[in-house]
């Protein structure tokens, strides 16, 4: 009999548990921010009214972590407990505020659960305690210097322009992100609007970009823009997985107002208060940038080509190899490195030496790395399958670009050319080619300026880039006066070079028209006296003979 009692009271307060549990309600509160400190929820009694069912409610205090150590503090009001009677329609607002803020509060959003312990007794006199659940209070401290505050600006999308890496928002250390924003300006009047980012580490609490820039855009009243922000995945990242999450936070603000104008999330970011990001490390990963020399060289030319080697990777290099190739330029060098911790960089500087016979082109120069050194079988276990490249561009003095025979005439005038008179010319033959060649040289054109006299040599042996003058004499005609061109012709191993010649004349001139005139214009006064002289006696004569005749 007793049993059966025990069972019959088990099952009476089974069955009351059940119908308080489920005529107690607790409505959802909402997320509090930095620039929103206050929200509420409602608890409500609907036990019906014939069950005569009335419950003390009390509230945990309610603490929220970011995780790090730091904490915020939400008082509830009212803090006593509450008691609810079952008339039906029973409730209770419930007000929670924060306290302040701690400045090292990491950034994100960070909730706890609500405790609300419920001890009630209906009309069996049986009273039972129960914890309702689950109800939670989220708090958002976002990017915004004084929190999120007004409408005036949007963020309608955020966009992964995947430069470096494959999958969007999955990077790695050393690429170059580039991120569109597109900002909506809900104002009847034109906007100046400021976007800040930064990359940020839940775990650290620390943001983590290398002087993030902020971007400026002007948006029309009632329009929306786009504006791109770029920057380079640090190589410092500590962490031992394979991967970790990053959060990338974005906000726009008014121009001189962020505490009034503000946003910081958008439905396009993963939890609309920022996009989580997934960076990834290889176990080894050196990587070579800065690939620094000079754009251009001649063949034959000796140049320093500099790079640095990075540790991407995850772990510790012991020892490094770096190795610069080019088939086609016949290089191949080597240089290693020793102890490349992760995130750390190292200088090297290979000289390489561009051949003479090579085309006069762009060639690639290539760098591999290899990592995860085996100090016992001196062996690297892994090769790396980036691309590092160099190009250079090879021109000038290349023995390649030029003919086994070839040759090149320049000509001078070495004397006077005065029409009746001998005119010397002298010519440089020079042999560009790259062998030994002999030069027959043939004077055309002459006839219209004169006779020629000689070409002396006629024929000359050079060896390549060697170079010699020749002498060419024309007796030019007495009637030459003005420009007059004549042909130097190369013969030699088939071919034939020529080079045109430009000479200007001075034709003769008379005593009076010539050098009587130049005598006159230079010697002036001298032939004023002359000529007063001159006239003078001629009047001494004429007197002299009228005296006589007297």
């Amino acid at each position: 009999m007793k049993l059966k009692l025990s069972a019959l009271f088990l099952l009476t307060a089974i069955l009351a548990i059940s119908l308080v549990s489920a005529a107690i309600d607790v409505s959802q509160p909402g997320t509090l921010k930095r620039s929103l400190n206050s929200t509420t929820f409602t608890i409500t009694n609907s036990y019906p009214i014939y069950e005569n069912t009335t419950c003390i409610i009390t509230i945990s205090p309610i603490n929220i972590s970011d995780g790090s150590g730091n904490y915020i503090k939400f008082p509830v009001s009212p803090s006593a407990p509450i008691t609810l009677a079952s008339n039906g329609t029973t409730n209770q607002i419930i007000t929670i505020s924060h306290e302040s803020i701690p400045s090292s509060f990491g950034y994100g959003v960070f909730s706890s659960p609500i405790n609300i312990n419920s001890n009630c007794v209906n009309n069996t006199n049986l009273p039972f305690s129960f914890t309702l659940s689950p109800v939670s209070l989220s708090f958002v401290n976002d990017f915004c210097s004084d929190g999120e505050n007004g409408t005036d600006i949007e963020i309608l999308n955020v966009e992964d322009n995947q430069i470096d890496n494959e999958d969007a928002w999955q990077w790695q250390p050393l690429n170059n992100i580039e991120i569109d924003v597109k900002i909506k300006n809900n104002r009847a009047d034109s906007i100046d609007v400021i976007i800040e980012y930064d990359l940020y580490d839940p775990e650290s609490n620390e943001f983590i970009l290398d002087n993030p820039q902020e971007v400026d855009l002007s948006i029309d009243e009632k329009s929306s823009e786009t504006a791109t922000i770029d920057f380079e995945i640090p190589t410092n990242l500590d962490f031992d997985s394979s991967s970790k999450d990053y959060y990338l936070f974005i906000k726009a603000y008014e121009d001189g107002d962020e505490e009034a104008q503000c946003v910081s999330h958008s439905a396009k970011l993963s939890s609309s208060y920022y996009q989580r990001i997934r960076i990834e490390k290889n176990k080894n990963d050196v990587i070579v940038t800065n690939i620094d020399s000079i754009d251009n060289a001649m063949c034959g030319e000796t140049i320093d080509i500099s790079a640095r080697l990075t540790n991407i990777g995850r772990n510790d290099e012991k020892k490094v190899k770096v190795q610069l190739t080019s088939s086609e330029l016949s290089i191949n060098q080597e240089i290693e490195v020793d102890s490349l911790d992760t995130g750390s960089s190292k200088e090297v500087t290979f000289t390489i030496t561009v051949p003479a016979d090579v085309q006069e082109k762009i060639y690639n120069l290539d760098f591999t790395t290899y990592m995860d050194y085996d100090k016992d079988d001196k062996t690297y276990g892994e090769v790396s399958d980036k691309e590092f490249k160099k190009p250079l561009k090879v021109e000038g003095n290349c023995q390649s670009s030029l003919s086994a025979e070839d040759v090149r005439i320049t000509a001078t005038l070495e004397s006077d050319a005065v029409a009746g008179q001998e005119i010397t010319v002298q010519a440089n033959v020079q042999n560009t080619g790259t062998k030994e060649t002999t030069y027959n040289l043939i004077v055309s054109g002459v006839e219209s300026l004169g006779t020629l006299v000689e070409v002396d040599p006629q024929t000359l042996t050079l060896k390549a880039g060697a170079s010699k003058n020749v002498l060419i004499t024309i007796n030019a005609n007495d009637d030459s006066s003005g420009d007059y061109t004549f042909t130097i012709k190369a013969i030699y191993g088939g071919k034939t070079k020529d080079q045109s010649v430009s000479v200007t004349v001075q034709g003769k001139q008379s005593l009076i028209s010539g050098s009587f005139l130049e005598s006159l214009k230079s010697n002036w006064l001298i032939w004023v006296i002359v000529l007063v002289n001159v006239v003078l006696i001629i009047l001494i004569i004429l007197v002299a003979v009228k005296i006589s005749r007297r």
